[in-house]
This record gives structure tokens, sequence and C-alpha cells, in this order.
């Protein structure tokens, strides 16, 4: 009640899964309806239902008491037989105790004797006790023999009237056992039904086993990570970490006391979320909220609030530790303790080698795994396919496939004497996916794994097998060729899956996956040195496009830019005017875009694969690699058919090669690009398959391969198809005159290619040609190479010389310069003398500056891609410009006194003979001639006292350059370094007048614009102009000649 009342997590979880599954018409049927869960829950909980029994019939019997003045008139008259009702009673006695002591234990024992053998003995007798209700009707029958006896001893008092209330309560009570008993009987029959036994199993594993387990899961998921679930709510004062837990120490815990074998089960949420609203920050401090951090249970305490930076009191803490429901710990189950319970009966029917029974029991595992997930599907979600604890991400789904990996891996041994069982274990997976009518891709792509791990199992089993009779050869082989007919036989499901109902996206990535697959089982068959699973899976690999039913549609290919079609086209993840661009204009064929980019597809894994086993794989024994990559590359059969079969294009030249990293470059430029991202993925798993087997618990290091590793067996094979010199192919000229290409492809590509580049003086490093070969070919590869970089190079110029000023660039370069020089004017002793004023008024008096500087035309260009920074250009250029204007001034207004001095000490001493008759001034030594020792002076404290000197420590405007950190009484000494003359010019501060900047209307104060360099059409010169009136309103005291 409480936990409806205040939301708890359970009843948040409950009556989601109510919501979520209320339309589901297979759930309803399936599940229990409200007197099989009532039995279910008497069966459970039967000492709380004997106590209902008893305290009714009590309550029955007081009723009847307490109406015995209506009563009594009323069963004398209509009921006239009604006294003779207590003689009976020890025939009830007697019928009951019969019941309960002879047929009851008669019928388990049967029952539980013909399933004492059964893997499944246990699923099957505990969904036979809840849903027979044998348990609750065995109790209630003794209770009814025991109310039976009590009636008796109550008969003794000699009260007619009690007697026959007692004996109607006893016939009643008896009634529901017959009922009860009747169903009990019905049940037990049902059982040895197989097929009736399914439907009992179906509906316990739904209704008890898998709910539970959903229910359990979701809670638990809750509970690891509240965070995110609280910040959905929203209306925080401050938001609650999700994964990021504030640092223990610092960190205000509240805590909450645990028994043993204790956890937090529950959380009451409506009053959690309301205090949680009452907290606010405190201070300026950030301010973080974490519950349940998860931290574990130390001294039987368990931290369930982490916060720092906010406060509550103690009535707020009580309250808090309210909400939490302790309870006994979980139970460490998952999905796992009862998939494996599906495959009971394939197990047994294997173990006594039981064909029939076999197949029986495959077809049931089938049906059942269909209505499970049909059960818990909810719009476009499933339970089943999604629901997982948290940190052990393994659905029901998942389990499922597992269990049925290692149900394989125990058929596959009775290949030994017969092939019956493994020929029907290889149709499970297809038929787990065929059978649900829905296009699922993430059911496609278990199944689809699950058959290749049959794959996998079948090539172990005869690696592991040296010495086969002539007969088991016989049977593996026909085992490879009845796999590849049932792997061949996905094309037909996924088009009637996908294709029919026009989800083109959908039957791409179904296509690619089992693609992906195919070539999955080719490497392993290479791998394993295996000759002729290798035959047949190239032959498969090879014929993929033949039984896909992809034919050539040459209008659409040669209208098209067709080269560059990739998966990605198809799955709407490139823009808009890359679609254009490569349909060219055209309209849109969807049959021919998916024929041809399938097409593509498979070259581009023919290559991937070829150039997978040069790079990764060594010569083996049996299977010849060389002989593998001349198939790939010239697509030809192991086996021919004779028939007319649709083979992929041959790859025969440099330029075949080269135009395939183009497309793989051309589509991993794209940032929403998924090819270029899957075969990279693809490389890292095959390389982390083919490392070996790792120990759970340790850890390991390396590097992580992508498609780039593979480029260089790229260029090998190239090189090896380099009999002759190539020219740019023309659908590459096509595309580059096109512009599909942006200029930042162009870039990437150019960077590609020349990464490709081979030195001539190499020698081969594999299998593919001698060294002889490789010196001649490579020169030949080279200069293809050269002619691409070349025909890229000249459409980048091209781009660059075309292109204009990106005006909206400078504007924001202006601005950014007019916001940070004032900055650096603060920033600067001498700049921060003047009092600085933007200033839009006509003067005579201003002097126009200008700053120039080379650039990169791409650099400022329009529509070249990616433009430098507005912040590039620092705004202290414009201000060093600036202070060199004051410096020239300074030199021009330095006075009539001017003095040489030879050293360092002797122009302090004439500062501060200066600084007697002077307030704030400022001394500026020019040069190189003094610096060493000005800067060793700061730290010659024994002078100090001689020279006037005393040490700033914390200057008041903070650090500034120039300026160094001590003084000569309140005179600031400003350092210039670098400068070709060396003197020094001693200057009151209040001679710094304005200093004004021309402010345009635009509120800048700077004009930023360019022009092409005349020697360099790929150059720009940027210029910066801007007007300024520094006024010195003094001369300099004195100006100081370093001699």
């Amino acid at each position: 009640m409480f936990r409806i009342l205040f939301k708890s997590v359970s009843s948040l979880v409950d009556s989601e899964l109510r919501h979520n599954l209320r339309m589901n018409s297979e759930y309803r049927k399936y599940r229990w309806n409200i007197f099989e869960r009532l039995l279910a829950w008497c069966s459970t909980y039967y000492g709380w239902a004997m106590l209902i029994l008893w305290v009714g019939a009590i309550m029955i019997v007081l009723a009847g008491l307490y109406l015995r003045p209506v009563l009594a008139p009323f069963g004398r008259q209509y009921f006239k037989g009604v006294e003779k009702l207590p003689d009976g009673l020890s025939d009830l006695l007697g019928g009951q105790l019969t019941i309960i002591g002879i047929v009851f234990p008669l019928v388990v024992g049967l029952i539980s004797v013909l399933f004492q053998k059964k893997s499944t003995r246990e699923h099957i007798q505990s969904a036979y006790q809840l849903y027979s209700g044998y348990m609750f009707a065995g109790l209630s029958g003794l209770s009814l023999a025991a109310f039976i006896l009590m009636s008796e001893l109550l008969s003794a008092r000699g009260d007619k009237y009690l007697d026959i209330c007692l004996v109607v309560v006893a016939i009643i009570w008896m009634i529901m056992n017959i009922s009860l008993s009747v169903w009990f009987f019905i049940q037990s029959l049902n059982v040895l039904d197989d097929r009736r036994r399914d439907r009992i199993m179906l509906k316990y594993f739904i209704s008890k086993v898998v709910v539970q387990h959903i229910r359990t899961a979701v809670v638990k998921n809750w509970l690891a990570l509240p965070g995110g679930y609280i910040n959905q709510m929203g209306l925080l004062n401050v938001s609650v970490d999700v994964y990021d837990s504030p640092e223990k120490e610092d960190s205000d815990l509240l805590k909450l006391k645990l028994k043993m074998d204790e956890c937090v089960r529950d959380v009451y949420t409506l009053p959690l979320f309301f205090l949680l609203r009452r907290l606010k920050p405190v201070g300026t401090g950030p301010a973080r909220i974490r519950v349940l951090p998860g931290w574990g249970i130390h001294n039987s305490e368990v931290v369930i609030l982490a916060t720092t930076g906010i406060r509550y009191n103690a009535i707020w803490e009580k309250l808090f530790k309210l909400c939490f429901i302790r309870g006994s710990k979980w139970e460490k189950t998952n999905f796992l303790n009862f998939t494996r319970g599906f495959y009971g009966e394939i197990y047994d029917a294997l173990d006594e080698r039981n064909l029939g029974a076999f197949e029986e029991a495959a077809d049931r595992l089938v049906s059942t795994f269909i209505t499970l997930k049909r059960c818990f599907q909810y719009g476009d979600k499933n339970y089943i396919d999604d629901v997982s604890v948290s940190f052990f991400p393994q659905s029901l789904s998942q389990s499922f496939h597992n269990d049925f990996y290692l149900l394989a891996e125990e058929v596959v041994k009775t290949l030994d004497t017969t092939s019956m069982y493994f020929r029907k274990i290889i149709h499970l997976p297809q038929s787990f996916y065929r059978y649900r009518g829905e296009g699922r891709t993430g059911e496609l792509q278990q199944a689809l794994q699950s058959q290749c791990d049959i794959w996998q199992i079948l090539i172990d089993w005869n690696a592991g097998n040296k010495a086969l009779s002539v007969n088991q050869k016989q049977r593996y082989v026909a085992m490879l060729q009845n796999f590849i007919g049932e792997w061949e036989s996905w094309h037909m499901w996924l088009r009637l899956t996908f294709k029919n109902n026009v989800d083109t996206a959908g039957y791409t990535e179904a296509l690619v996956s089992h693609l992906f697959r195919s070539m999955e089982m080719l490497i392993t068959a290479i791998t394993s040195d295996d000759i002729d699973a290798t035959e047949l899976s190239t032959d498969m690999f090879t014929l993929w496009l033949n039984q896909g039913q992809f034919h050539n549609h040459y209008h659409e290919e040669y209208l098209w830019h067709s080269h560059f079609l990739t998966p990605d086209f198809l799955l709407h993840s490139v823009s808009g005017n890359c679609q254009s661009c490569i349909l060219r204009g055209a309209s849109y064929n969807e049959k021919a875009a998916l024929s041809l980019t399938m097409y593509n597809v498979m070259t581009d894994l023919r290559l991937f694969l070829a150039a997978y086993i040069v790079r990764y794989m060594e010569q083996q024994k049996n299977v010849n690699l060389y002989n593998i990559i001349k198939r790939l590359l010239s697509p030809s059969l192991v086996a021919p058919t004779g028939a007319y079969n649709t083979l992929p294009p041959e790859i025969v030249g440099q330029t075949d090669i080269i135009d395939v990293i183009l497309r793989l470059t051309f589509c991993h430029a794209d940032e929403r690009s998924n090819w270029f991202s899957r075969l990279s993925h693809m490389v890292e798993r095959l390389t982390r398959n083919n490392n070996g087997p790792v120990i759970s618990g340790r850890i390991y290091m390396g590097w992580v391969d992508d498609l780039k590793t593979l480029y260089p067996a790229f260029a090998d094979i190239a090189v090896m198809l380099s009999v002759t010199e190539q020219s740019v192919s023309p659908k590459v000229i096509t595309a580059i005159s096109e512009g599909i290409f942006s200029f930042s492809d162009k870039k990437y590509i150019v960077d590609t290619l020349k990464s490709l580049m081979k030195n001539t003086t190499d020698v081969a490093g594999n299998f593919l040609m001698t060294p002889e070969e490789y010196a001649t070919r490579v020169v030949f590869f080279n200069r293809t190479l050269d002619m691409y970089i070349s025909a890229f190079e000249e459409s980048i110029k091209s781009d660059i010389i075309k292109a204009e000023a990106d005006i909206d660039l400078f504007r924001r370069i202006d601005m950014n310069i007019s916001q940070n020089v004032i900055d650096d004017i603060k920033k600067d002793h001498l700049l921060s003398l003047f009092e600085f004023t933007p200033d839009a008024g006509a003067s005579e008096r201003w002097e126009k500056q200008q700053f120039s500087f080379p650039i990169d035309k791409e650099n400022v260009a329009r529509n070249l891609g990616q433009t430098i920074d507005p912040a590039y250009i620092h705004s202290t250029t414009c201000s060093a410009r600036m202070l060199y204007t004051i410096h020239r001034k300074l030199f021009i207004n330095r006075g009539q006194l001017s003095e040489d001095i030879g050293n360092l000490d002797e122009l302090f001493h004439k500062v501060k003979i200066f600084m007697k008759k002077e307030e704030d001034c400022t001394l500026i030594v020019y040069g190189d001639c003094f610096s060493r020792k000005l800067y060793e002076l700061e730290y010659c404290t024994d002078k100090h006292n001689e020279l006037g000197i005393k040490r700033v420590s914390k200057p008041e405007k903070g650090y500034q350059p120039h300026v160094l950190q001590y003084m000569i009484g309140n005179c600031t000494i400003y350092f210039v370094p670098d400068c070709q003359d060396n003197y020094s010019l001693l200057v009151r501060n209040s001679s710094f007048g304005r200093l004004r900047l021309f402010r345009y209307p635009d509120d800048t104060m700077f004009c930023t614009f360019c022009r092409e360099d005349a020697d360099d059409p790929l150059k720009s010169i940027i210029t910066h102009f801007w007007e300024l009136d520094a006024e010195m309103t003094d001369p300099v005291i004195a100006m100081f000649n370093h001699v």
C-alpha cells in the first residue's frame, strides 16, 4: 500500500510494464488470468492462504450465529431435512482424507517419477506446483479435515443450529476443495501432454519468471544510476550527478544503517523528489549531489547521499532516510539461470539419441522463443532485447543465443556417427528470426552471428579431429555444403522481410550485416587452414551478388557518379548537397541505387579482405593465400555451377585500387559517414579475434588498428597489379571537374595518396611478387599515383585562385581585435598611462597606421572549408605597433638634457638624484647593453639601499610585460630589449595625455582587408588599418646615452 501511495520504484516499474504491454494481444493471451494468479499466490504464500481460509470459515459461522433469528425460521420452513446434515460429517472427513492421503501423493509422485530424469525437471515442477495448485489444494483439504474434527467436538454442546452452521461451512469448503482437485487432475494430465505442457511452461515463464526478471533489472538499473532518472523529473535547484561522484573525502555523507545481509531494495520517489527540491546551494562554490553513489557497504552502513556545497537539517536527514526501503540482498541471478531451461528437452533427446524427439524439441524451442519475443513487444522496442542489468549488458535475447552456441558445441560431437542432428541445428538461427515476421536489425544481427558461430564450431571440430575417417570427412564436407546453402537462403528471407516492405534503409543494413558475416566466415576458414571450408566460402563470397539478385544498371551507372555510392547514401547519412552531386541532377532510382551500392560494397570488401590477408597473415600449409587474393581480385569459382552467374567486376590495375581508396577517403571526409568507421571496426574485431585468448581480470594493451592500417597493403596489391603505367581514370577526372569533392576532401585525399608512395629502393616484403617484379612495378605505381596527386593539386590550386575573400571573417577579426586591444592597453605600463578614449570625431591629429603580413589564401577564402579563427590574429600585434609609435614620439620629444653614462650604477644614481625633485616617473631602458645586469640586480639585494632600489613583490596593476620587479623610489623601470640604439629616457607619468583610436560606425577601431599576392596567386596579404592619436603633454626629463 505504501509503495503505491508514495510511488516506489518497483510500483512505477509495474505501472510502466502494464502500460506498455496493455495493447499486446500476445501478452494478454499467455499471461496468467485472475484465477491463475490467485492460485499461484495461494500456492506460493500458502501460510497466508490458510489463515484467510480459516478466518473466512470462522467469520461465516459467526455471521450465521448472529443471523440466527432470521436463518433458523427460514431453514425450518424451506429446508425441512437440514437437521440431518450433521450426520454426514464423518463421510466428508473420510472422503477428504482419501483424496489428500492417497490420491494426491500418487499423482504428484507419478509426475515426479516421469520427469525426474528430465534436465528441465526443476522448471517443470516449479510451474506444475504453482499452476496446478496442489500445495494449496492439499493444505486446504487438511485444513478442512481439521475443521470437521473441531465441528465434531463442538457438536457435544448439543446446539443443533451451531452444528448445522458448521456442516454448511464444511460442505462449501468441500465443494471448493473438489473444484481445486478437479483443476489439479486436469493440469496433471496436461503436464503429460507435450503441447499442453509447453503452454503451461510458457505461461509460467512469462508471468512468473520473465516479468519478474525484467522488473528486477529495471529496479536495479534505477538504484545503480538514480541521477539520470531524478534529473528527468526536473524542478531541482541543483542537478544530481549521474556518473561522476564528488570526492568522498570532501563530501558530506548521509549514511543508512543496514542489518546483516541487507541492502537498499527500493526507494519512495514521491517524498524523495519533494525533499531534493528543498535543497539549495550554500555559498559561491560548486554544489553537487549524488544519490546512492555506489561506494559499497562498510561497517553495516551504506552512503545514500553525498553532497558538496549543500546543507540540510536533522529533520530533513531523518525524512530522507525514510525514503529508502531496506530488504534482503538481491539474489545473484540473471537471465542465464532460466534461458538454459528452454534447451532442456533438446539436451534430453540428444543424450537419448532420439532424432524424432530432438527435431520436435527444436521446433518447440523456436516456437517458445518467438512467443516470448512477441509477448514483450511494445511499439518499436522489446523488453527481451533491451532490458539488462547495468554494467552487465546481456539481455534475455543475448543469453538465449549464448545458450544456443553451447548447444551447437554439443551437437557437433554427433558428427562422429551421424549428421542429422547438426543438420537440424543449422536451420535454427534463421528460424528464430524468420518466424518473427518483423524486420528488426538487432534481431537479424543476433541470428546471423549465431549462424556464423555454427560455422566456427564446425571448422573447429574438423581442426580438432586430425584423423577423420572417410565417412566422417564426407559428412563434414556435406555439412559445409548444407551450411552454405542455408546461409545463401538468407537472401530470399531478407527480400521478403525488408524489400517487399519498402524499407530500403533496413534492407541495406541487413545486406551489409550479412556480407560482413560472410567475410568473417571466409577469414575463419583461411586462418584455420581448412581447404574445403576455404573453397566453399570463397565461392559463397563470390556469388553473393548473384544470390542477392543484384543486376547491372548501366544507365544509372554512367549517368550518376555511381563509383562513390556507399551504404551511407542509402541510409541517408550523407548531406543533401552530396546526394545531388552524386546523382548529377538526374532522377533517383531506388533499385538501381541499391544494386550499384552493393557492387561498390562488394568491391570494397574484396579489396579489404585481400589487404587483410597481406597485412596480417602468413602462408599456410593447405591454403594458398596468393591464389585466394587472385580469386578475390579476379572473381572465379572453384566449383563452377555451369549456369550464368553475376560475378563482381574484376580489379585489374592500380587505378582500380586507387579509385577504391578515393571512395573510402571520400566517404570518410564526411563527418556523418558510417561506412569508413564500420570497416575500421571490422579490422579491430578481426585482429582482436586473431590475437588469441585473453585471461579475465588482466589488463591488455596494444595498438587499435583501423582501416588506415590496411592502406600500405592496398598499395602493395596495387603495385602487384601495376604491370604498365596508367593515367587517372575518367570517372575520377569527371568527378573532379564536376565538383563532387569539396576543398577539404581534396586536401585529405592528397595527404592520403602521398602516404601511399612507395620507395623504389625497398624490397618486396610479402608473397605477392618477387623483388625483381617489385622493382619494375613500383615505378609504374608511383607514376600513376603522381598523376592522381597532380590532378587533385591542380584542382586545389584552381579552387584557391577562384575563391573570394571572406569579408565576414575580416569583420569578426576587427571585432575581436577591438575588444582585446583595450585589455592590451591596460596590461602595458606605458599605454596604461594614457587616458584611452575611442573617438569617432574628425581631427587633423589622426595618424594613419597599418600592419601587413602574408597568409595562405585558403585560410581567408570563402567556401573553402575551415578558415582561420578570428583569434588567430592577436591584438598584441596592433598594440605593439602603437608602442612603436609611442617610443618614436618619446624620442622626438626627448628635450635638451642629454648625458652619457658608462654603467648601470651610474644610471641609477643619476635617476635617484632626479627623483628627489620629481614625483611618479618611468625610466625606459632601450637596448641590450645593460640587459643582463638589469635582471641580476633584482637578486643583488646588497646594492638596493645604495642605489635607492625597492623591490615590488605585488604590483598594483598585476604583472605587466617589460616592467622590472623593482623601482628607484617612485620611478618604474620599463625595459625594451632588442633595440639597435642603447639609451634610456626618464619620463614623467603625467606627461602621457590622451590616447585616441578612431571608432568606425560598427563599433570597431580597426579595419582589416586583404589583397592577392602579385608574386604568388596562392597567397594573400592581410592588412590591418587604424587611426591613432597619442598626446604627449610634457617633454622627456632626461636622456642617458649608454657608452
